[in-house]
């Protein structure tokens, strides 16, 4: 997202130059500006407040006793690999407050109250598991309403595909971070081998293969 300093420095260096160019009246140059500082202002307000839900809602969910207990009580079903709809029903309440307060979320960041990019940073995660876990129960009451936790499931299936997006990413980094160790551990043979006619300095090539292992170790972290 631009940042509102950036695009009003940008809109007034722009009018500054067109004053330049043209013969622009001063009190037409002040309104355009309060016209847009006024803008701004507003926008930048929309996003401390969107910030602001999002940072209170994580406040008020992690000590939700409620919240709390019912995860909990759902940790079978997030562990299990294949339990019966049963199960699930028989933790209906429990399931049903976890997704209606996500449903509840989804329709805030659809209407612009929370910080979709902050709420995925602290619970991408979560809701990817919820939604791979508790899914034979959405399928289930899906069948009774479609309507069911319907702003949940395009949410998780959105941060699925960022997820996904984000792993490829790294997937092509960890690559190019093998083929760059492989390269300075050949570089530091050859630094060793004296009779090689081009002998680089065997510091710069040790140097060279740590920097090179940190970063792979970095990369193979961030996959985790």
């Amino acid at each position: 997202m631009v940042r509102p300093f950036y695009v009003f420095s940008f809109a007034l260096a722009s009018l500054i130059l067109l004053t330049y160019i043209f013969t622009i009246p001063a009190p037409i140059i002040a309104s355009i500006i309060a016209s847009i500082v006024a803008i701004l202002g507003f926008t930048l307000q929309k996003l401390i407040s969107r910030e602001k839900n999002s940072l209170d809602f994580e406040a008020s969910y992690k000590h939700n006793k409620k919240i709390v207990e019912a995860f909990r009580a759902t940790k079978e079903l997030r562990t299990a690999k294949k339990l019966p709809i049963s199960k699930y029903i028989q933790l209906s309440d429990d399931l049903d407050l976890l997704l209606n307060e996500w449903e509840s979320v989804a329709n805030g960041i659809l209407s612009k109250t929370f910080d979709e990019k902050l709420l995925y940073r602290a619970y991408g995660s979560t809701i990817i598991n919820m939604y791979d876990s508790f899914q034979p129960y959405i399928i289930y009451s899906q069948q009774e309403n479609p309507k069911y936790f319907l702003m949940f499931t395009r949410l998780a299936i959105q941060w699925k595909v960022r997820r996904l997006k984000e792993k490829s990413i790294q997937s092509n980094l960890l690559h190019s971070n093998l083929k760059e160790l492989h390269t300075a551990a050949t570089n530091l043979n050859l630094a060793l081998n004296e009779s090689y006619p081009y002998n680089p300095s065997k510091k710069q090539a040790i140097k060279e293969l740590q920097k090179r292992e940190q970063e792979l170790i970095k990369t193979i972290k961030s996959l985790n």
